[in-house]
């Protein structure tokens, strides 16, 4: 039998930065496969964000920052590196 090791994420529990938890390999519910829906124009022109308390909210809105903001457009490729395979 082969000894597998198991590397734990560090809990960013009341932090929404959604630059850091990529740079810090932080551990983090990944949405950001979600923004090639919202793109999508039978969607909804204004999306509605219903989800439970603690649940990452803030860490979503934190994540479209970063892809729409121009400001962030020099660091695309080391936050969303794997997304231009979608």
């Amino acid at each position: 039998m082969s000894e597998s090791t198991v590397t734990l994420l560090n809990n960013p529990y009341g932090q929404a930065s959604f630059d850091s938890f990529r740079l810090k390999n932080r551990a983090f519910a990944d949405k950001s496969l979600m923004i090639k829906y919202l793109d999508d124009d039978s969607m909804s022109e204004y999306p509605v964000l219903l989800r439970p308390r603690r649940f990452g909210k803030s860490t979503f809105v934190q994540m479209l920052k970063c892809y729409y903001d121009i400001s962030y457009q020099n660091r695309y490729e080391e936050l969303f590196f794997w997304y231009k395979e979608l």
